[in-house]
C-alpha cells in the first residue's frame, strides 16, 4: 500500500500546479502557463533528506545550479563536500567553501563529465556524430529539429490540456501567504506572492482521479491529443525514412490505441478508488497524520515568472500507524516518533534570456579512447596530471573491481 500511495504522490505533483477556480488557484495557473514557455534559465537547487529515526539521525543534502542555453546546450553542477570525496582516499582541491564541483555538460549533442580541478573532461557521448554515422550526413541536424518539433508538440498538448482544467482546492489545503522578497543567488531581490499547498495522501489520490477522469470526459482535448500523436510517424520518417506511410494503417493503430489506453485509464481509476476506500478512508486519520505534502510557489509580482518553488514530503511514523500494521510498513526500521523528510528548495533567474555560451574542457576523452587503455587511471594521469580527479575516480573504481572479481 505505502509503495502505490507514494507513487501516486509524485504523479500528482505534476498536476498541481494547473489546479484552479480560487484565486490562489488561478495564479497558480497562470505562472504554470508562463513555465511551458521556459527555454532558457540558471537556476540553484537544494535537495534534503532528514532521517530522524531511533537507529539513525542523519542529514543528507545536495547542492547543484544548472544553466540551460536552450534544449541542447546546458550545464548542471553538482557540488559535494571534500570531506566526503577524502573518505574515499581521493586528493581533492575545494574551493574556500570546501566543495569539489563535478559538472554534466551538454554541448549540441555531446554529454561530458568534468570536474572543478580538471582541464579535462570525458566525452560520454556524441549523438550527433552517432546519428551521422547511422543515418547519413546532416542527420543529426534532423534529428534536433525532430526533437524541437516533438517538444513544441508536448508543450501544446499542455496548454491545451491546463485551458479549463478546474480542480477546486479547498481553503485548508491552498493558502495565500502574501508578498516575499525573494534573495536570488546573483543578489537581484524580487518581489513576489508566496502560495502554498498542503496534502495528504487522501488529497492527493482524489486530485489525481479528478484529473483522470478531466482527460476521459473531455472529448475535445482527447481529439487534439490522438491527432497530434497521429502526426509522429510523419515526422520520424522525415528522419530516418523507411517504408511508405499508410495513413490506413496510422488511424488503425491510433484507434486502437485510444481504446486501450482509455481503457487503461478507466482501469487505474477503478483501482485507486480501491486505494481510497481500502486504507485511505478507512484508516484517515492515522494515514493523514503519517504522509504529508508541502508545495510553495513564488511568484513575481509584475511578470508572473516563478523565482522559488519549495517542496516537501514528509513521513511520520506514529504510534496509530505502527497499530495498523501494514503489509507495506512490515519488516521496515522504524519504531514510533521516527520521521522521515525529503524536501527540495529551487530558485530560477534570467527566464528566457541571452546567457553566456558554455564553456567546456579543454581537452576532452572519448569513451573509445578510454576503452583502448590498459591502466585507465595511470593513462589519465599522464594526459591531465598527478591531480586530476577524474583519474584518481577512474583509479578508485578500477580498485572496487578487482576487489570485487577478487572477492568472487
Amino acid at each position: 500500500m505505502k509503495k502505490q500511495v507514494l507513487l501516486i504522490l509524485m504523479v500528482v505533483l505534476s498536476l498541481v500546479l494547473t489546479a484552479c477556480t480560487t484565486s490562489s488557484g488561478t495564479l497558480l495557473k497562470e505562472a504554470t502557463a508562463k513555465q511551458l514557455e521556459l527555454k532558457s534559465f540558471e537556476s540553484s537547487s537544494t535537495f534534503f533528506v532528514d532521517i530522524d529515526t531511533a537507529f539513525l539521525k542523519k542529514r543528507l543534502e545536495l547542492d547543484m545550479d544548472t544553466k540551460q542555453i536552450d534544449t541542447f546546450n546546458s550545464k548542471v553542477d553538482f557540488h559535494v563536500g571534500a570531506n566526503l570525496l577524502a573518505l574515499a582516499g581521493l586528493k581533492v582541491q575545494p574551493n574556500k567553501d570546501g566543495i569539489v564541483t563535478f559538472s554534466l555538460i551538454s554541448k549540441n549533442g555531446e554529454s561530458i563529465l568534468g570536474t572543478s580541478q580538471d582541464e579535462i573532461g570525458i566525452q560520454l557521448s556524441n549523438n550527433t556524430a552517432m546519428l551521422e554515422d547511422a543515418f547519413g550526413e546532416g542527420k543529426g541536424e534532423d534529428f534536433n529539429v525532430l526533437v524541437l518539433t516533438m517538444q513544441d508538440a508536448m508543450r501544446e498538448l499542455m496548454k491545451e490540456y491546463i485551458k479549463d482544467y478546474g480542480y477546486t482546492f479547498n481553503s485548508n489545503q491552498i493558502k495565500n501567504n502574501g508578498d516575499v522578497t525573494i534573495v536570488l543567488p546573483n543578489g537581484k531581490r524580487i518581489e513576489t506572492e508566496h502560495v502554498e499547498i498542503e496534502m495528504t495522501a487522501l488529497d492527493a489520490v482524489e486530485m489525481l482521479q479528478y484529473s483522470l477522469n478531466y482527460f476521459l470526459e473531455n472529448k475535445e482535448f482527447q481529439d487534439y491529443f490522438y491527432d497530434s500523436i497521429s502526426e509522429l510517424p510523419t515526422m520520424v520518417s522525415a528522419f530516418a525514412p523507411a517504408k511508405e506511410i499508410d495513413s490506413t494503417e496510422i488511424q488503425a493503430g491510433l484507434d486502437k490505441m485510444k481504446v486501450e489506453l482509455n481503457s487503461a485509464i478507466k482501469d487505474l481509476i477503478s483501482k485507486l478508488e480501491n486505494v481510497k476506500t481500502t486504507y485511505l478512508l478507512e484508516y484517515k486519520e492515522e494515514l493523514n497524520e503519517f504522509a504529508k505534502i508541502n508545495l510553495g510557489m513564488y511568484i513575481g509580482k509584475e511578470d508572473k515568472e516563478t523565482y522559488q518553488t519549495t517542496f516537501a514530503l514528509q513521513l511520520n511514523y506514529t504510534k496509530a500507524v505502527a497499530d495498523l500494521d501494514l503489509e507495506g510498513l512490515k519488516g521496515l526500521p522504524l519504531v514510533p516518533g521516527d520521521s522521515i523528510t525529503i524536501s527540495s528548495v529551487d530558485q530560477y533567474w534570467n527566464h528566457n534570456k541571452k546567457l553566456e555560451p558554455i564553456k567546456v574542457p579543454s581537452r576532452l576523452v572519448s569513451m573509445e579512447e578510454l576503452s583502448q587503455m590498459e591502466d585507465v587511471g595511470e593513462e589519465l594521469k599522464e594526459i591531465a596530471g598527478e591531480d586530476s580527479l577524474i583519474a584518481q575516480m577512474a583509479e578508485f573504481f578500477e580498485q572496487m573491481a578487482m576487489d570485487t572479481t577478487d572477492t568472487n
